[in-house]
């Protein structure tokens, strides 16, 4: 009997710190984890590159607020694909990406995919819009004096139909800037 007791006051006891655990007094809080990490103030700015303007008189400034560490030429360059291709009468080819961006010496090398290579068909305007979208764009960041393409790794020297050497590298055409 005394065995039967003494099971019976371990079950009650074992009941009621469970209950008492169960509702939270006496024992702390679990429900809430401690922040061992501290966190980290991100620093927001503005991030600007160039839209062509729809009525093809040429590029237009626009802004976007990214966290500092984002503000760099390559997301720029990426934001203006982004945007653009969205627009019906874009002057970017729809499958056009932007693999990666490099600078030496002042001069941005955009690598881009063969996407680039449907621009084979496109005007004077078209490709003037595109370029300048871009080399407004790039000029912006890291005191770039110029743009390079390359497709697939391999240099390109013209788009479409050849109206801009890009054997050397591209100024930026501040003369299409919209205000």
């Amino acid at each position: 009997m005394k065995l039967q007791s003494k099971k019976v006051a371990i079950m009650l006891s074992i009941l009621a710190i469970t209950a008492v655990g169960f509702t939270g007094c006496g024992f702390g809080d679990f429900s809430h984890k401690e922040k061992t990490q501290t966190e980290e103030k991100v620093t927001m700015v503005e991030m600007a590159y160039y839209l062509p303007v729809d009525d093809g008189r040429g590029v237009i400034r626009q802004t976007v607020t990214v966290p500092e560490k984002e503000a760099n030429v390559t997301n720029a360059l990426k934001k203006v694909l982004e945007i653009e291709q969205r627009n019906p009468y874009s002057v970017f080819p729809k499958n056009m990406k932007i693999e990666s961006v490099t600078v030496k010496d002042h001069i941005a090398t955009i690598h881009c995919n063969e996407a680039l290579l449907n621009s084979v068909n496109s005007g004077a305007l078209t490709e003037q819009l595109m370029l300048a979208s871009l080399s407004n764009t790039a000029a912006q960041y890291e005191d770039i004096k110029g743009i390079l393409f390359t497709v697939n790794g391999e240099p390109l020297l013209s788009l479409g139909k050849g109206y801009y050497d890009l054997n050397t590298p591209l100024a930026p055409m501040t003369q299409l800037i919209v205000e």
